[in-house]
């Protein structure tokens, strides 16, 4: 009975990793933690940078960076016309576990950033101007 239910979380897990193809899929025994292996993922990096990086690149194109300036998780996103940085807050829950979200527009949180990247990759993302997903990860 025990390895059924092992099954079973491991296939809801699954579920919401895989929904959608543009978004690289992790295995479940890694560390969702770890961003590096993640193509859409630049490490440090200034704001200016991100925007050189998104210029020129389709509505919804993306990357995370951890911001020079400030030592946060970014989300920047090439918007209509533009490119938008949003603070991707860590806050500790009651039971102070880190759950990640985006600064403005919601108050939807996750157990990782990976897992908050999936979700934005079929949720509208509430501060844009299109109602934009993250459809295209920028490579580093």
């Amino acid at each position: 009975m025990r390895s059924n239910t092992i099954y079973m979380y491991i296939f809801v897990q699954a579920k919401e990793v895989i929904r959608h193809p543009k978004v690289e899929l992790y295995h479940f025994f890694d560390d969702p933690h770890s961003l590096d292996k993640f193509s859409w993922y630049h490490g440090e990096m200034i704001r200016d940078d991100a925007v050189r990086i998104l210029e020129g690149q389709q509505t919804g194109s993306f990357l995370i960076r951890r911001s020079k300036a400030s030592n946060h998780y970014t989300l920047s996103l090439r918007d209509v016309g533009e490119t938008k940085h949003i603070i991707i807050d860590e806050q500790a829950d009651k039971n102070e576990q880190v759950k990640y979200g985006l600064s403005k527009g919601t108050t939807t949180r996750f157990t990782s950033i990976v897992a908050l990247v999936n979700y934005y990759s079929s949720h509208d993302i509430a501060v844009t101007r299109a109602g934009t997903c993250l459809l295209n990860p920028v490579s580093s």
